[in-house]
């Protein structure tokens, strides 16, 4: 009896890609998943170095905004050249 798994590959690892998948099947989706993302970080390492934190925040407020832009800039070019967009 098949079912539907190729030979010799554990069904945990079917689920384990479903689960890391089911975030970007809408945009609203990905929107929460970003967001919760980006809390779990400035939560885990902004905590973690509070020290350099904000060392680099009087340094630089603006450098968040720069970093989201620039990869925004580059998912456009990657999504540019693959056919996606």
């Amino acid at each position: 009896m098949s079912d539907g798994r190729s030979v010799g590959r554990p069904g945990w690892m079917d689920q384990l890609r479903a689960a890391l998948v089911h975030p970007l099947t809408s945009d609203g989706r990905l929107v929460v998943a970003g967001g919760a993302t980006a809390l779990t970080y400035a939560a885990l390492i902004l905590s973690t170095f509070p020290e350099f934190s904000v060392q680099l925040l009087a340094r630089n407020p603006g450098i968040c905004s720069t970093a989201s832009r620039r990869s925004r800039e580059r998912r456009t070019e990657a999504s540019a050249g693959s056919g996606w967009g």
